[in-house]
């Protein structure tokens, strides 16, 4: 690993955690949601491939920070106690939405 590469790494992950620990966690939570739908939407429609990275940069990020918090949004809802039972119907319900997410989104482009 080169030293850009590690500087670039160190400072990325300094700059998110001075943005989380500036707000709530469940605001960044339904945010990095929104920023993942957008991206997923421009990946679509993307004609170059230099919009298509961006798109996959920003649409990784943007699932990093979902699956970052995703614990610590249920165990503030539910408690400690229901973490378990809870991150694994967070996980059936996210599957079963992939589905019908990837038909809607391909049937609004090309209409």
């Amino acid at each position: 690993m080169s030293v850009s590469s590690s500087l670039l790494s160190v400072a990325s992950a300094a700059l998110v955690s001075d943005i989380v620990g500036n707000c709530q966690p469940t605001l960044f939570f339904f945010s990095n949601n929104n920023i993942v739908f957008i991206t997923f939407k421009a990946l679509a429609i993307s004609t170059d491939f230099t919009g298509m990275v961006i798109s996959c940069v920003i649409y990784g990020l943007g699932i990093g920070g979902i699956t970052g918090l995703q614990v610590v949004v249920i165990v503030q809802s539910l408690g400690m106690d229901k973490l378990a039972s809870a991150f694994g119907l967070n996980l059936f319900i996210g599957g079963l939405v992939v589905f019908p997410g990837i038909i809607i989104i391909g049937s609004s482009i090309n209409a």
